[in-house]
């Protein structure tokens, strides 16, 4: 017998944990902020998170949504790890492009 999925708790769970990882970052950068002395919080804080964090949660939202249940749950094991592994080695050149683009 398998458990059912109930997916207003799973999806109430995912938004906390989101909601918990965007305020550390917020919190993270408040702190690092009061050693300057300038204002704790502004648009470029809001900014940098979503920035930030908007490649970890389109990772969130492909694997989760699209590649467990199309791939992995119908035990295509060799075409979930290649597709996880694309969409790692995919996310991380656009880190390395947005890096070079912050440093240049």
């Amino acid at each position: 017998m398998t458990p059912e999925r109930n997916r207003k708790i799973e999806t109430c769970c995912y938004l906390a944990m989101w909601a918990l990882v965007a305020a550390v970052f917020i919190l993270s950068v408040m702190r690092a902020r009061s050693y300057t002395g300038g204002p704790l919080l502004d648009w470029h804080v809001f900014t940098d998170m979503v920035l930030s964090l908007l490649p970890f949660l389109a990772i969130f939202i492909i694997h989760n949504y699209l590649l467990i249940p199309k791939l992995l749950l119908r035990n295509k094991y060799r075409s979930y790890l290649i597709a996880t592994i694309g969409l790692i080695v995919l996310i991380w050149f656009i880190e390395v492009a947005r890096f070079a683009y912050i440093i240049s």
